[in-house]
């Protein structure tokens, strides 16, 4: 595996990881793992991979091995395909240190380029001050945010050669967790063509989902999505809601419609206390 930065989240507390998600987002494609962040998922899952875990322990950022993973809470991971010399991972975790502490100047920004392989699915982008060119990716990209305020997660696909990314929405998500995610999609007529079916496969091994749900039966999870919906008995599961644009532009639009149906209810109520005067 070539290089790659995971950061850990939790369903239950997903926003406390924002800060650093975006942060590292100026640099890396950010990969998340909400699934695998106990202890024993994480040795069955990392531990004989080339591999540095990186925390705080008591306010300070540290650099560790699978072995304290139950004694320290890891945040994020590091992996490579090949090993790397000791003062290598130490000039990654002065990057990382500097970079958290806000301290990040472009001596850090140099080495760290320098140590990690550009790859196709996992670059170190260009320094957040340098302008990038507008091209569309070449592979299959994956985003997520939380929203644990709302209980409520935004999930993002850019597809290959396309202009416009898939972002879908799942409500109630402690309650109903990821599965939705796998099925959703199919609703919009454009998803479910080429490699799409393979790269869900390859998304549910990441997310960890065969620890808990097993190996993916896409066929069975629309199935089950379908009945959902529309039920014999019982009340309906909401349709799935799929947006062709970013996280962000969605985050927005949801803002502004909200603020827009706040201004009707207000002018609203100010025609029936005119009224009533």
């Amino acid at each position: 595996m070539p290089f790659a930065l995971t950061v850990f989240s939790d369903l239950t507390s997903t926003h406390k990881r924002t800060i650093l998600v975006n942060k590292l987002r100026n640099y890396f494609e950010v990969y998340i793992d909400a699934v695998n962040t106990a202890p024993i998922l994480l040795k069955t899952k990392y531990g004989s991979s080339v591999h540095k875990f990186f925390g705080h322990d008591c306010g300070e950022l540290i650099m560790f091995d699978v072995e304290v993973v139950d004694m320290v809470e890891p945040e994020f991971i590091v992996t490579f395909d090949t090993k790397k010399s000791k003062t290598e991972w130490k000039n990654l975790f002065l990057f990382f240190k500097n970079l958290l502490d806000e301290e990040l100047d472009d001596r850090y920004f140099s080495i760290v380029k320098d140590l990690v392989d550009i790859q196709s699915k996992c670059d170190l982008k260009s320094s957040p001050d340098e302008p990038e060119k507008q091209q569309h990716n070449e592979e299959y990209l994956f985003n997520m945010e939380i929203d644990e305020e709302h209980d409520m997660g935004f999930f993002q696909i850019d597809k290959p050669f396309t202009d416009r990314p898939y972002t879908t929405i799942i409500r109630s998500l402690k309650e109903r967790g990821l599965l939705p995610l796998f099925s959703s999609l199919y609703i919009d007529k454009t998803w479910g063509l080429g490699q799409d079916n393979q790269f869900l496969k390859e998304l549910w091994v990441h997310l960890g989902m065969n620890a808990t749900s097993g190996i993916l039966d896409l066929e069975n999870e629309l199935k089950n999505h379908i009945q959902r919906c529309s039920p014999e008995n019982g009340i309906p599961e909401s349709e799935p809601e799929v947006y062709r644009m970013t996280i962000q532009e969605l985050k927005v639009q949801m803002t502004n419609k909200n603020k827009r149906y706040t201004e009707v209810l207000e002018n609203l109520r100010v025609k029936r206390n005119k009224m009533l005067e």
